[in-house]
């Protein structure tokens, strides 16, 4: 039986339970994320951290102030396409919340890291005290339960 030593997930968020479903079946599964406008934005090392291709994208993380968002802090995703000579794109919103990372990785890459995408911005849920909940949290309740086929949040 034949058996990848890896697969490469790309095109939504991989989120606990995916990783584990595709892990079951077919073994190790490394993150990669990018987008349309600016593909190859970030790739997951063996340790687990997300490292920015640097030589391809300038990524920031910001704050709701468009300040460079505090280590660990939850903030959007800005990219600036260092190939895209067709149709450049400076400091692009591309819509995706991830967390700000300034530690260098155990595995020795010089390449900067970013958190997991969490999200895009318009799934996230405001709390009363202004902080955020993804939506991931939602799906991550009613999964459990097997009756449940369809819910929406108002």
């Amino acid at each position: 039986m034949f058996r990848p030593k890896a697969v490469i997930s790309t095109g939504e968020t991989l989120n606990k339970w995916r990783r584990e479903i595709i892990e079951e079946a077919f073994g190790r599964v490394y993150n990669f994320y990018g987008a349309r406008e600016a593909p190859s934005i970030a790739g997951e090392c063996s340790d687990g951290s997300l490292h920015v291709f640097s030589f391809n994208n300038l990524v920031e993380i910001l704050d709701d102030s468009g300040r460079k968002a505090p280590n660990r802090v939850l903030g959007n995703v800005v990219v600036t396409p260092l190939h895209n000579y067709a149709m450049p794109l400076i400091r692009y919103e591309i819509g995706d919340m991830a967390r700000a990372v300034e530690r260098r990785c155990p595995c020795g890459s010089i390449l900067p890291r970013m958190g997991r995408v969490e999200g895009r911005t318009t799934e996230f849920v405001v709390r009363r005290d202004g902080s955020l909940l993804g939506g991931e949290f939602f799906e991550g309740v009613f999964r459990v339960e097997g009756w449940v086929r369809e819910f929406q949040v108002i």
